[in-house]
C-alpha cells in the first residue's frame, strides 16, 4: 500500500487496521458506506466499476470509493467471487455519543474459502476450505465447509491422489504453509485447477500448535475419540485449517464440533482427467454443469440433497456391504411410489437447514431464517413417521433423527410468521412473546391514548380537573 503521510487520526486509524491484514481489502463502515482508501479504493473501483473519487487537500490527495451499506454483501459477494479477501471494519460505538474518533474494529474477513451469505454460495455445491501439510511423499488434508459444518480429513501419498482429491471436492481456497511456496510446479497445478491459494505462517502448521488449536477447539485433552491421534499430518492440516477460520471469522464456530476421517481407499479414485471427460460435474465445453451427469441426476427436492448427489457422483463407493445398502434403499424408494411422493410433498416445504443453522452460527442469519427453519423443522416428525415404517436399514437409520420440537417451538412462539427482511427494520419478535415489548410497541402505536390515561389518573389524582399533559415534539 502506498504509504501517505496523513496525519488526521481517522486516516491514522484506518491505515494502522489496514498493516493488519495487508493482503485484504479493507471496508471501513463510515455512517451508511463502506469506504476504501488507497490502492483498496483502485481496485475496488476497477473489479466493482464503481466511482473513484479523492479525499484531502491539494497537496495530499487520497484515492477512495464507497459503496452503500445496504446491499454491500452483493459488492463484497463480487470480489470474493473473484478470488479477494475483504476484511470488513465496523463503528463499535454509536457515532451520536462517541468523544472524538469513533471506536472501529475488525469483525471478519471473508475470503472464497470462508462464506455463509447465501448469495455467495452455489446452493447445490459446498464451498470447502482446503488446508495440505506435506512431508516428503506423504500429504495430509484437511477439508471444512463453514457454511454447512462439514470438517473432514485423511493422509496419502502422492501428488497425482492430491491433484484428484481437490479436483473431487473442488474447494474455493487452500492453505499452505508459506515455504510450501518453493514448490513451484505443486503450486502451479492447485492453482491450474482454479483454487485460491493462500499462503501462511508455517508455525500454524508445526505439530504442538497444531494439537493445541484442536483440543481447544473441541475442548478435549486427547484426539483419539476423533480418530486421528496418530494421523500427524491431518493434525497439522487441521489444526492450521481451525486457526485460520477461527482468525478470519473472529468467533466460535460450535458448529464445526467433530471430525470425519476418511480414506480414499473407501472410494473410487476418479483422476481429474476422467471427471473431466466423463463431464460428470461440469462440461468440456464451458465448465457449467449443463449436459453432464449431475444435471441429469440431480432431482433433489433441497440444496443438501444436491449436494449429496453431486457426493456420491464424485466419490462412488468400492465396499460391496454399503453399495448394497444404499441400493436397498434407493430400490424401496423406487418401487414404493405412494411413500415416494409423500415424502416429496414433505421436503418441497425443506429449506437448506444446514446452510441456516451456520448463519445462525456466525451471527449473520436473519428472522426469515428463523422463519424457514421453523418451517423445515415442522416436516422432520412427518418425514421420521414415513421412514420408520421402511424396510431398508438406511432409511430406518434416518428416521433415528431429533425432531427438533423444543427449537421449532420457541422460534413458533417467538418470531413472526411474515418478519421484515433485516433485523434493524423490527417488528420480527413476535407480540405476547415479551411484556416489556408489548409496552414500548403499545406506547409507540397508541401513544395519545396512553398520554390520556395519564391525564385522566393525574387528575383523579391532584383534584385538578383542568390539568392538562402534552406531547412536545421537541422535549417529549
Amino acid at each position: 500500500m502506498v504509504d501517505y503521510d496523513l496525519q488526521t487520526p481517522m486516516m491514522q486509524q484506518i491505515l494502522d487496521i489496514k498493516k493488519k491484514y495487508p493482503d485484504s481489502i479493507l471496508m471501513t463502515r463510515m455512517g451508511d458506506f463502506y469506504e476504501l482508501f488507497f490502492d483498496d479504493a483502485k481496485l475496488a473501483a476497477r473489479e466493482l466499476d464503481i466511482t473513484l473519487t479523492s479525499r484531502g487537500g491539494k497537496q495530499r490527495k487520497v484515492p477512495l470509493a464507497g459503496i452503500p451499506y445496504h446491499p454491500a454483501d452483493i459488492y463484497i459477494a463480487k470480489l470474493v467471487k473473484k478470488g479477494y479477501k475483504v476484511t470488513i471494519c465496523e463503528q463499535v460505538e454509536d457515532p451520536k455519543k462517541a468523544v472524538g474518533l469513533v471506536k472501529r474494529a475488525v469483525v471478519r474477513t471473508i475470503t472464497p474459502g470462508a462464506v455463509v451469505d447465501a448469495n455467495m454460495l452455489d446452493s447445490g455445491s459446498n464451498n470447502y476450505m482446503l488446508s495440505i501439510f506435506r512431508y516428503g511423499d506423504g500429504f495430509g488434508i484437511s477439508l471444512a465447509d463453514i457454511s454447512t459444518g462439514s470438517f473432514m480429513t485423511t493422509s496419502f501419498d502422492g501428488v497425482g491422489k492430491l491433484l484428484s482429491e481437490i479436483s473431487r471436492f473442488s474447494p474455493k481456497e487452500c492453505i499452505i504453509p508459506r515455504t510450501a511456496l518453493l514448490d513451484k510446479a505443486l503450486i502451479s497445478d492447485i492453482k491450474n485447477l482454479g483454487i485460491y491459494v493462500n499462503p501462511v505462517n508455517d508455525d500454524d502448521f508445526s505439530l504442538d500448535n497444531s494439537r493445541s488449536v484442536l483440543e481447544r477447539h473441541f475442548n478435549t485433552k486427547y484426539l483419539e475419540g476423533f480418530g486421528i491421534k496418530d494421523m500427524p499430518l491431518s493434525i497439522r492440516s487441521s489444526g492450521a485449517l481451525v486457526k485460520y477460520l477461527l482468525d478470519t471469522q473472529l468467533r466460535d464456530m460450535p458448529h464445526l464440533n467433530k471430525i470425519h476421517v476418511y480414506s480414499t481407499d473407501d472410494y473410487m479414485v476418479i483422476d481429474r482427467q476422467t471427471q473431466r471427460n466423463l463431464e460428470l460435474c461440469s462440461n468440456i465445453s464451458e465448465g457449467s454443469f449443463k449436459g453432464t451427469l449431475f444435471e441429469l441426476f440431480d432431482r433433489a427436492n433441497t440444496p443438501m440433497g444436491a449436494r449429496a448427489v453431486k457426493r456420491w457422483l464424485l466419490h462412488p463407493l468400492i465396499n460391496v456391504s454399503e453399495i448394497r445398502k444404499r441400493q436397498d434403499a434407493v430400490s424401496e424408494l423406487t418401487m414404493n411410489i405412494i411413500l415416494r411422493k409423500d415424502l416429496v410433498d414433505h421436503f418441497d416445504e425443506v429449506y437448506d437447514i444446514e446452510r441456516i443453522l451456520s448463519r445462525i452460527v456466525c451471527g449473520s442469519a436473519n428472522a426469515r431464517d428463523l422463519v424457514a427453519l421453523k418451517k423445515s423443522l415442522y416436516e422432520i416428525p412427518h418425514i421420521k413417521k414415513l421412514l420408520l415404517a421402511c424396510r431398508s436399514s438406511e432409511l430406518k437409520n434416518i428416521s433415528a433423527m431429533d425432531s427438533l420440537s423444543d427449537a421449532f417451538g420457541l422460534i413458533d412462539l417467538s418470531i413472526s410468521d411474515e418478519p421484515p427482511a433485516t433485523l434493524r427494520d423490527g417488528g420480527f419478535i413476535e407480540d405476547g412473546y415479551n411484556a416489556e415489548l408489548d409496552e414500548l410497541r403499545s406506547l409507540s402505536r397508541d401513544g395519545k391514548s396512553w398520554i390520556a390515561k395519564i391525564e385522566d389518573a393525574e387528575r383523579k389524582k391532584s383534584g385538578i380537573k383542568s390539568l392538562k399533559i402534552k406531547f412536545n415534539k421537541v422535549f417529549g
